[in-house]
């Protein structure tokens, strides 16, 4: 137990014949914005997450997660990252991040990214969106008479990342 986060292990091992630790994990974490060290940003929630490790002369690290009203499974395989997101709601991102909530949609998409190079690819597709209650489009709608909240959304993404840039 931490300030950070709380921490259970039901069975850790290790082989030293191999050099190797397999553990399962439970990581609950109740204020996320505790984590601005690692991210580098404030970020708003909790979030409990579950998986194994295999750390020997590689590191396997599982990590499953419901959350932002979806699922989150990742793989990290030394270096590289592989996530798979389903279901993940943008209106609970945008709250996450601090963003003003002016659209909602459905998320599902994968990131492939290695750490050491620093780049990556997420493809994602965006379903069901569209614009949330604000004062910019109420405005157009009782001055143009155009209601963009009667709008539907889809669409996909396929971002390039490199380094700090996403293209």
């Amino acid at each position: 137990d931490s300030t950070m986060l709380t921490l259970k292990v039901k069975r850790a091992r290790y082989d030293l014949d191999q050099a190797l630790l397999t553990s399962d994990y439970l990581a609950d974490i109740p204020d996320l914005d505790r984590l601005f060290f690692v991210a580098g940003r404030h970020l708003k929630g909790a979030m409990t997450v579950n998986g194994e490790l295999k750390k020997g002369p590689g590191l396997v690290l599982t990590a499953h997660a419901d959350t932002l009203g979806g699922r989150l499974d990742v793989t990290v395989h030394d270096a590289d990252v592989h996530a798979d997101l389903k279901q993940i709601q943008s209106l609970e991102t945008l709250k996450m991040l601090f963003y003003p909530e002016v659209r909602t949609s459905s998320l599902d998409g994968t990131l492939d990214y290695n750490l050491k190079a620093k780049k990556g690819v997420f493809d994602a597709t965006l379903t069901d969106g569209k614009f949330t209650r604000n004062v910019m489009l109420d405005l157009l709608l009782s001055l143009a008479r155009t209601d963009l909240y009667k709008e539907r959304f889809t669409g996909t993404l396929h971002s390039q990342i490199k380094q700090e840039l996403i293209s």
